[in-house]
Parts: C-alpha cells; sequence; structure tokens
C-alpha cells in the first residue's frame, strides 16, 4: 500500500486517479485500515463483500487486484506491483500529459 500511495503522490496532479473498492464485508476493519492507512483517494465500499455488483461485473475473483486503465477507459494492465506499477502509470500518464 505504501507504493501506491508513493505512486499516487508522484503522479495524482499529472491526472493519475485511484479508487479502492473494499470487498470486505466488516465494516469495522475497513474504518481500521483507514485510520492505519488513511488513503488520499476514495474507497468504495458495500458491506457485501465479492457479491458487490462491481466485483460481479468485472468478475473479481483474486484480492487484491489492481487494474491499470487509461483515460480512454481501456483496461491496460493487470495486477502489476513494485517498479512494473510504477512505469506503467508513467508511461500512461506521459502519453495522455494534458499540460505537454
Amino acid at each position: 500500500m505504501e507504493n501506491l500511495k508513493s505512486i499516487y503522490n508522484d503522479f495524482c496532479k499529472k491526472g493519475f486517479s485511484i479508487i479502492s473498492i473494499c470487498l470486505d464485508s466488516d465494516k469495522k476493519a475497513l474504518e481500521r485500515h483507514i485510520k492505519d492507512f488513511n488513503p488520499p483517494w476514495p474507497i468504495i465500499f458495500s458491506g457485501k463483500g465479492f457479491e458487490d455488483s462491481i466485483a460481479q461485473l468485472y468478475d473479481v475473483k483474486d484480492l487484491p487486484s489492481l487494474w491499470v486503465v487509461d483515460r480512454k477507459g481501456h483496461l491496460r494492465h493487470l495486477f502489476l506491483r513494485g517498479a512494473e506499477l510504477r512505469k506503467a502509470v508513467q508511461d500512461l500518464v506521459n502519453k495522455y500529459d494534458l499540460n505537454g
């Protein structure tokens, strides 16, 4: 999670966003996570676990499930971590740079 926070902080001013979808059914566990981690992006929570409509729509079976989607809504990468995730985000941010 610290890697995600670092990537977010480095690229959020260039149009990068993160949306978390919590598939836990325990709201108290989510609240503890938010208190401990303090993510600067929104977290969606229905309390339905894997029965959540978003999880069902996109057939999410594994957690964490990281999806990199470009500005046009095209899925570009799945399940990247670490330096690979940072590179993928940086490449897309550069491709769609609105300031350049």
